[in-house]
């Protein structure tokens, strides 16, 4: 799916959920950031919307998206904040080998977050 037409309906909330694994594919960080926000607002979850989420959550480097925030802290808290038990797995394993600067950041996300 071309990025606009990803960005616009992300941007509309118009987005089919089946269609939000294309912004987790998507090259760009706001479309990545805005799906992420779109993931942990709708509590949607699946397994390729997991195993993309960890792999995002890899990047916690040079992947900056706002203030503190890389891309990878954001993937991290959704998989804690969409709820889902498989997903909540991940993010344990995830955030056990976290820095403790990372861990700051994540748990910031996740209070900012946890009454979306």
């Amino acid at each position: 799916m071309d990025n606009q037409i990803l960005f616009d309906k992300l941007k509309k909330d118009s987005i089919e959920n089946d269609e939000l694994i294309f912004g987790l594919n998507s090259e760009k960080h706001n479309i990545i950031g805005l799906t992420i926000l779109a993931i942990i607002e709708r509590k949607y979850c699946n397994e390729q919307i997991i195993i993309r989420l960890v792999l995002i959550g890899t990047l916690l480097k040079d992947h900056k998206l706002f203030g503190l925030y890389q891309i990878g802290h954001m993937a991290i808290a959704a998989l804690y904040l969409i709820g889902d038990e498989k997903a909540q797995s991940k993010y344990y394993e995830l955030y056990e080998e976290l820095s403790d600067d990372d861990k700051y950041i994540v748990d910031n996300f996740i209070k900012e977050n946890i009454s979306i």
